[in-house]
Order: C-alpha cells, then structure tokens, then sequence
C-alpha cells in the first residue's frame, strides 16, 4: 500500500503541474517546462504501481486514487489558487475512511481462485475501451461539444476527464497483470504482451486528458478521472482475478467515489458563483 499510495501522490500532483504548464503555455504565458515537470512525476508514478499492484489487491490499491486526488485539491488550493472550503474537508475525510475499509481486503487470506482471466478482461475492457474513445470522438465534433459547453463550462472538461480515468483504469488492469510477472520473473516482462498493450491504452488515456486540462479546472478533471481511474480495477477485480467482493469493499468504494464527487462538485460550484471560468480553448 505504501507504494500504491506514494505512486498516486506523485501522480496527482503532477497533474495539477501538468495543468498549469498546459493552460500556461496555451496562453503564452510560459515555456512548456513546467508541463515537462509535470508529465515526469507523473511517469514515475505510474511506473511505482507496477510492483504496488504486483504485491497487493487491485481493489485495495486502486482506491488509494482518492488520496492523491485530495493531495491534488490541497496543491490546487495552495498553488493553482483554487478554493479550499469546508466542503473540500468533508470530502477528504470521506476519502480517507473509504481507504481504509477498503483496505481491510488485504487482509483476507489469499484465495486459490484468484488469479487473471483473460476471457473477462478481453470483453470487460474492449466495452469500457470502444465506450470511452466513442465519448472523446463525438466530443471532438464541435456541435456536440457546443451544446455540452453552452450547458455547463466544465462539462467536456468532466467528460474528457472521465474517459481519460477509464483508461487508466484498463491500464491499471494491465499493470497488475505485468507487475505479477515482473516479481515472478523480472527476466520475462519484456516478453509479456500486455506491457505493450498497457503502453497503448495509457497513450490514449495520456492524450486525452491533456486535452480536458483545456477544457476544465484541475479538480473537475481528476475528479472524473479519479473516480473512473479507482472504479474500473476496484470494480471489476472480482470478475478479473477474482478477489473477494465484501460489504465493506462496496462501502469504501462509495465512500471514496462520494468524495471524488464532492470534490468536483464544489470546484464546479465555486466556479460558477465567481463567474470566473478557467483556462479553456475555444469550443
């Protein structure tokens, strides 16, 4: 859990440094050095979960997300100079206990039923694939964007972001499949076929959030992209390695998304009482 945690504090954080470096150099008003920055922390970070899902649960490691993303909103309210409020507390606390039950899976003791299905993973993650990349090509056609924009600024921001979070989600997947091989054999991952798969759907996942970074704030981004990015692997751990699906599991997961949501939802509602909209490129 330690790295887990470590790999999704550098994650975030380097997001929010992503954000500022994209909307910066967008307007002109710096170099592209600060998103370089960004998009390292956020590498390593991605390259930390491969042993952190190789060592533990999916579904006790993917909702560690919702740490880094409150980690996100505390850097966004310190350096990007969005708000932090009370409404932003209750949501951390929300995240930390729905950590915590879900981290209680861990303890169980290994099943010998647990193990990687691909015959699931091939339909559940083609579904979740075709559904996310569908979003982001009808949102690339101005009509469609337009009518979401007219409704709500951050709208193709969120959704963006949410189908940035499903990627990642599917390459979370993939990391702890490769992770099991790499501690196993570390000799052998170079031949493992879902480390270049996982490069694939993390590019797609890659490329589209740095778009919806144009499109919304920081927190209305990674707020569906948190949520999505914690869901896919958590959710679907039971079907694709089949790890125990308890009460408290379910109720963390709640917990943790409730967070995630409140989270985006006050950075949308803050923004539309100021009437001050962020950085976005034109619809």
């Amino acid at each position: 859990m330690a790295l887990g945690l470590a790999a999704y504090l550098l994650s975030n954080i380097g997001m929010g440094v992503q954000k500022a470096g994209a909307c910066g150099f967008v307007a002109r008003r710096r170099g592209p050095g600060i998103w370089f920055v960004g998009t390292a922390m956020t590498v390593v970070g991605a390259f930390l979960l491969f042993p952190a899902y190789g060592l533990a649960r999916a579904s006790v490691v993917a909702p560690l997300e919702g740490l880094g993303l409150a980690a996100l909103a505390l850097f966004a309210s310190r350096v990007l100079r969005e708000p932090w409020t009370r409404t932003h507390r209750v949501a951390l606390g929300l995240i930390v206990l729905g950590t915590v039950l879900t981290g209680r899976v861990g303890a169980l003791p290994k099943q010998a039923s647990e193990a990687f299905r691909p015959e699931a993973f091939a339909w559940g993650a083609g579904l979740l694939l075709g559904a996310a990349m569908l979003l982001v090509l009808l949102l690339a056609l101005p009509g469609i964007r337009g009518f979401f924009t007219e409704r709500s600024p951050g709208a193709v921001g969120i959704l963006l972001g949410g189908a940035a979070g499903t990627c990642a989600g599917v390459a979370m997947v993939l990391q702890k499949v490769v992770g099991g091989t790499f501690l196993a054999d570390p000799t052998q991952v170079l031949q493992e076929p879902y480390l270049f798969l996982f490069f694939l759907v993390a590019g797609l996942g890659f490329v589209t959030q740095q778009v919806a970074w144009l499109h919304g704030t920081a927190v209305e981004v990674v707020g569906t992209y948190s949520s999505m990015a914690l869901l896919v692997p958590a959710g679907t751990a039971w079907a694709l390695f089949g790890e125990p699906f308890t009460a408290g599991l379910a109720l963390g997961l709640g917990l943790v998304v409730l967070g995630v949501v409140l989270l985006a939802g006050q950075a949308a509602a803050i923004q539309g009482l100021r009437g001050d909209p962020p950085d976005r490129a034109p619809s």
